[in-house]
């Protein structure tokens, strides 16, 4: 009876998700358009491709670090360190500077690339605890017990489930650390930045939905 009732109550929230994105990705398509042809968008991606690819290539791994010290934590713990990487991804930062800016060390630069790669830590730490929750603990030494080397050990059984989870951190982390640059002035004028948090939030409902769904369609003693 409990599967009659929840499931369209999730064919409803996932219709609740979709019907924002979509008005979004459509609204969101003539700024996209007049961004693309502002001549000043060339030079602030050749500014900050390389500051954004800085922070993700640190932020991933630290990132990654924190989910597997999540990874064997209790619920408590882990539901509030995945709060507070919640929290970093809500507070503002100050504009990425590029890494031509950072030569100096000035103080302000530096923090401004710091919170940058806080953010990224916490988006990374998050995308891969979804991914390290569906693998079991107890997999890295079945292996080891099968007689593997600690380090074929954790490849087999960690790093390679995680490669899409790894790929979609690094790119998350990329593109919001972009997105926090100096293009950011540039898509300022043409997109409602105010209102850029519809798309990704109607993005993440759809997808618990879909995977609430999964598991309710899922035939019982499975």
């Amino acid at each position: 009876m409990s599967r009659v009732l929840l499931i369209p109550i999730t064919l409803l929230v996932l219709l609740a998700a979709l019907l924002p994105l979509l008005t979004a990705l459509f609204a969101g398509g003539r700024g996209v358009a007049a961004s693309l042809a502002d001549p000043h968008l060339a030079p602030a991606l050749h500014h900050g491709l390389a500051a954004a690819a800085a922070v993700a290539v640190i932020g991933v791994p630290v990132g990654f670090t924190l989910a597997l010290a999540l990874w064997q934590a209790n619920s408590a713990a882990r539901l509030t360190a995945l709060g507070c990487c919640v929290l970093v991804l809500l507070m503002p930062v100050p504009i990425l500077p590029s890494l031509h800016a950072l030569a100096p060390l000035r103080s302000d630069t530096m923090l401004a690339f710091l919170a940058s790669v806080a953010r990224a830590a916490a988006l990374a730490a998050l995308i891969l605890a979804v991914g390290l929750g569906r693998i079991p603990v107890r997999l890295v030494l079945a292996a080891r017990a099968a007689g593997a080397r600690p380090v074929q050990a954790w490849l087999h059984a960690v790093f390679l489930p995680l490669a899409w989870p790894l790929l979609a951190a690094l790119a998350a982390s990329f593109v919001t650390a972009l997105a926090h640059g100096s293009v950011r002035d540039v898509l300022a004028p043409h997109l409602d930045l105010a209102d850029a948090w519809v798309a990704p939030a109607s993005l993440l409902l759809a997808a618990a939905s879909i995977a609430a769904l999964t598991v309710l369609l899922r035939p019982r003693g499975r």
